[in-house]
């Protein structure tokens, strides 16, 4: 019996450590950040170890560094969304190419960064592209960025209503005709709502997190609680929807995960502009109200 305990000890431990080294490069990220992680090489190949690698972002003033590992390897976590220069340094050597990489939310993006012998003539051109295939993670998920959001009609502005352009989420067709935000970030607790369905789990099964913080609301009925925030879909960023695979920091829900990040100030002063112009003149009436000749709603 007491071998049996004590061989039970060994495998939990062997277990563990095995779960812990495979969820490693998940901790770069979170609901509110990406990470960016790759390998410095020379000319040849071969790695370059304790280079120095920074990645900035000129628009919003941040940065990270970290020194490459015994096989060239390094990872700079926790990083805002954003455009972000990567350089790296290391005596004897320059680097060959700029390095730019687009990090998205929740997302760790690998980036190659090639290097050259100081003080020779050699040119090296590096072309790349990005890999329309997440390697990194087992997520499934799809990013809508602010571009999308702004171009995308958004008739009563609630960036629900595009939630269901991610894979294998489905959601019930929007009254473009309602008052204010409409049902969409409402649970299907409400009867005039069809809520937001990821491959079957129920709509209360979702979970949802603005620049990291949870906002999920249980209770989401238009009577109890309103349901989850809106906001202004010129103050988002991005937001993406995983909705299978994904890390356990991701919600504690077996439904979709969504995060959404905000517009963060910049080194440059910006803003925008808009206006709508609605009546009941320009706008189609409801089917059936047309159909019992009832006049068109007021705005």
């Amino acid at each position: 019996m007491l071998c049996s305990t004590k061989g039970s000890r060994n495998l939990l431990q062997v277990l563990f450590w095995i779960f812990l080294g495979v969820c490693v490069p998940g901790f770069g990220q979170t609901a509110s950040t990406g990470a960016l992680l790759g390998e410095v090489l020379d000319p040849s190949g071969r790695a370059i170890v304790a280079a120095k690698v920074e990645a900035q972002n000129p628009a919003m003033a941040v940065s990270r560094s970290a020194v490459s590992d015994d096989q060239g390897r390094f990872v700079l976590p926790l990083l805002p969304p954003g455009t972000y220069q990567v350089t790296a340094t290391k005596s004897s050597y320059s680097q060959a190419q700029p390095v730019s990489a687009r990090v998205p939310v929740t997302e760790s993006i690998r980036v190659s960064i090639p290097m050259k012998v100081a003080g020779t003539t050699q040119k090296v051109e590096v072309q790349g592209s990005v890999s329309q295939l997440q390697v990194e993670s087992i997520a499934l998920g799809r990013i809508v960025d602010a571009h999308a959001i702004q171009a995308l009609p958004l008739a009563t502005r609630n960036f629900t209503q595009i939630v269901d352009l991610s894979p294998g989420v489905s959601t019930g067709v929007n009254n473009a005709g309602e008052l204010g935000a409409g049902g969409g970030g409402l649970a299907q607790i409400d009867p005039g709502n069809d809520g937001i369905f990821a491959h079957g789990s129920r709509s209360y099964d979702n979970s949802y997190e603005f620049d990291g913080v949870p906002v999920t609301d249980l209770q989401a009925s238009s009577i109890a609680s309103g349901g989850i925030p809106i906001p202004n879909p010129d103050a988002i960023e991005e937001f993406k929807v995983q909705t299978g695979l994904y890390d356990v920091s991701f919600g504690e829900h077996a439904g979709a995960s969504v995060s959404l990040v905000t517009k963060s100030g910049t080194n440059s002063i910006h803003g925008s502009v808009f206006e709508f112009f609605r009546n009941n003149v320009l706008n189609a009436n409801d089917y059936f109200l047309k159909a019992t000749r009832q006049p068109r709603p007021d705005l």
